[in-house]
């Protein structure tokens, strides 16, 4: 069971096993380049995660005090006892496990959720460019900062969204492009999409950008 969460914590952005990025505070001196509110999901995570607990706790409550059977099966009347304790510890077992996972779930989705992105160019103790990604599980100006050389964009499922990889880091990061704030605009959902295949250097079959497949990685040095 240790090794199981060891390796769920591993997916998460920041984790001891991936050098590639350092958390840092970030104060935002400008309009970043990406940012969006996250969503309602992942604002209310800590109370989905309460709620599981309790079903969870309820569920396992339930098997090991009531879960019972005939003592008689041949004579109703005789009563009912407690199940062995075998499959009552086995189901309360399979509770605890499947409730776990989800919680796990639960926060792991949130840390893959990007709310804000700020490019930081080279300059004064900065030798090379530099992407700050700030998840919804990130509080205040706390974030993960990445070099930009390392980061690509893949398709999402559709124009509405883009996915976020960093060579070296597990899992990806889901960047929603729906009520989101790119170089402080508001932009239908297109526009902010061919804004970021400009900014890490990608084209598509597509001049507005919104074909579903891009015909080439990045094509700039970043």
């Amino acid at each position: 069971m240790a090794s199981l969460f060891g390796r769920l914590r591993s997916f998460l952005p920041g984790s001891a096993k991936q050098k590639t990025a350092q958390e840092v505070v970030h104060v935002l001196k400008k309009q970043p380049f990406y940012q969006r509110p996250s969503p309602w999901w992942a604002r209310l995570t800590w109370g989905m995660v309460a709620a599981d607990f309790m079903i969870t706790t309820s569920m396992t409550e339930v098997t090991w005090k009531k879960w019972t059977e005939p003592v008689d099966p041949e004579n109703p009347a005789a009563g009912e006892r407690l199940k062995s304790i075998w499959p009552r510890a086995g189901l309360c077992v399979f509770h605890i496990t499947v409730g776990a996972g989800l919680a796990a779930m639960i926060f792991i989705g949130r840390s893959r959720v990007v709310r804000t992105l700020d490019i930081l160019r080279p300059g004064p103790g900065a030798e090379q460019k530099q992407l700050f990604i700030q998840g919804a599980h990130h509080r205040g100006d706390k974030g993960l900062l990445v070099p930009f050389a390392k980061s690509r964009l893949d398709p999402g499922r559709d124009h509405t969204e883009v996915i976020l990889r960093v060579a070296g880091m597990r899992g990806h990061w889901w960047v929603a492009l729906n009520g989101a704030k790119v170089n402080g605009h508001a932009l239908a959902p297109e526009n902010a999409r061919s804004l970021f295949m400009s900014e890490w250097g990608i084209r598509s079959a597509v001049p507005t950008g919104t074909s579903g497949h891009w015909t080439s990685g990045p094509i700039v040095k970043n």
